[in-house]
């Protein structure tokens, strides 16, 4: 705790007290972004924006917290489960919950508006979207991501977290290789057939392995208590590093115990060129986010 006092405010009233003034906006509210969310109201933010399509099913009960029962029965939002829990808390925070994919319009507007953006999704799409956010309305974003990789004979031959740190101007998911365009595209025109494409895609964590009901949460917790740990790192330095850009990436190989982190020196050219447009139409310079008149 020496050191935490030396260098920065954390882990205090004082923090609590400053997070109350800043907005953050989550994107997907399920295994990982779920667990964000709690920790994120309970640090104390002022205001949420929470943004997701799905609804709660049995299957993913074991791994959404505040989910029960009767929301998968009655297929409820997980963004309204999320909501339901932080205003249970009684801290008065301003909760905005949005059962839409990002590429609507006005979940994109709605996360404008935020100081911070999280991303705990495992699309394509969904990623460069916040990337364009970050660029345009200069705001930071931190990612979260889970996996686990099955050998052939099923057993568990490798398990990651992976948390990015994207800051304007500077280099993006898309230049980190997180993500392709042909990814997003695919994901793009799989819209066409929404339901099919979840299904398909859904929380599927374990790669070689066909799990219905994946017993991930602790690896969820993991991965989502490392994001909220970067972004707590940024804004109040405890580090004895104190450059954040040596943890532009910070990842976790839970099959070997390492812990390693990574820099991105080379801003990225694509995001480089929407810098700082603002709210400039078509928004986001993407065609289908255009104001319909």
């Amino acid at each position: 705790m020496g050191t935490v006092g030396r260098h920065s405010r954390g882990f205090g009233q004082e923090m609590r007290s400053e997070l109350k003034r800043l907005s953050v906006g989550i994107v997907g509210v399920s295994g990982t972004g779920s667990i964000v969310a709690e920790q994120f109201a309970r640090l104390g933010f002022g205001r949420m924006v929470l943004v997701d399509p799905q609804r709660v099913e049995t299957r993913n009960l074991d791994r959404i917290l505040n989910a029960t029962a009767t929301d998968a029965r009655d297929a409820t939002f997980k963004v309204d489960v999320a909501k339901r829990a932080i205003d249970a808390l009684g801290f008065g925070i301003q909760v905005t919950a949005i059962p839409a994919n990002i590429v609507d319009r006005d979940a994109v507007v709605a996360l404008a508006a935020c100081d911070i953006l999280a991303g705990c999704v495992d699309g394509a799409e969904g990623r460069a979207i916040l990337d364009r956010l970050v660029a345009t309305q200069l705001q930071v974003l931190v990612d979260v991501g889970v996996g686990a990789v099955a050998d052939e004979d099923g057993s568990i031959d490798q398990v990651d977290t992976a948390v990015n740190f994207i800051v304007p101007g500077g280099s993006s998911l898309l230049s980190r290789g997180v993500y392709t365009p042909e990814q997003v595209h695919a994901e793009s025109l799989a819209r066409a057939a929404p339901e099919e494409y979840a299904r398909q895609r859904a929380e599927k964590y374990i790669i070689g392995r066909d799990e219905e009901q994946p017993a991930v949460i602790g690896i969820n917790m993991l991965g989502a208590a490392s994001a909220v740990v970067e972004l707590i790192a940024r804004l109040y330095p405890f580090r004895h590093n104190p450059d954040p850009a040596a943890f532009d990436a910070v990842r976790m190989n839970l099959a070997e115990v390492e812990f390693t982190t990574e820099t991105y020196e080379k801003p990225c050219p694509v995001m480089g060129k929407l810098f700082a447009t603002g709210r400039r139409e078509p928004l986001l310079n993407l065609p289908q986010l255009s104001r319909k008149i």
